[in-house]
């Protein structure tokens, strides 16, 4: 894509959801020279990538989780789809502890409850940003209390019961857009 189209290479970023905020991680930690941030949502970290974590750069970090995800635990641990075991996922906080450290990030972070503008969806937003990484690097947590495996702001695909709860105090794809473009 950068060969064929006229692609800024200091502005490369990934996101995805579930798998792909799996991907994004992987993206970033082994081609952190092509990606400036990234940001998954209800998704995790393999163990294999954080076994071998060893980024050549800073790469900022918008992470976004729901506290009650029953396919991507935020705890950490199996991963599963149903009765079926997919591997295993770090916990957000060490997620985040592996970036922190990594981008050289302040370790205590600003810490600011978000608006509950819809308070019948069951969920709570708190943002906690580490600031002051190198190369002008951040890391963000969008932590989710009561959330579940939904992309924040969007309709439920599956029901409830088998999701969790969806976010109604953001809207993800907002949030997103707004991480990059300050980078």
């Amino acid at each position: 894509l950068i060969k064929e189209y006229k692609v800024n290479q200091k502005r490369v970023f990934a996101t995805g959801i579930s798998n792909g905020a799996f991907m994004s991680h992987r993206l970033a930690a082994e081609r952190a020279n092509r990606f400036t941030a990234i940001a998954p949502v209800i998704g995790g970290m393999a163990e294999s990538v954080a076994k071998n974590f060893k980024p050549a750069l800073p790469v900022s970090l918008l992470q976004i989780n729901g506290t009650e995800d029953p396919l991507v635990p935020y705890e950490g641990g199996h991963v599963h789809f149903r009765k079926q075991k997919l591997g295993k996922t770090l916990s957000v906080s060490k997620i985040v502890e592996l970036w922190v450290r990594h981008n050289g990030c302040d370790e205590k972070p600003i810490v600011e409850q978000l608006s509950d503008s819809d308070p019948n969806d069951g969920c709570r937003v708190t943002k906690f940003t580490f600031a002051n990484g190198k190369g002008n690097s951040v890391v963000v947590l969008l932590k989710i209390t009561g959330g579940g495996h939904n992309w924040p702001g969007a309709r439920k695909y599956a029901p409830e019961f088998f999701i969790g709860k969806t976010c109604h105090d953001f809207k993800a794809t907002d949030k997103i857009l707004r991480f990059f473009e300050q980078f």
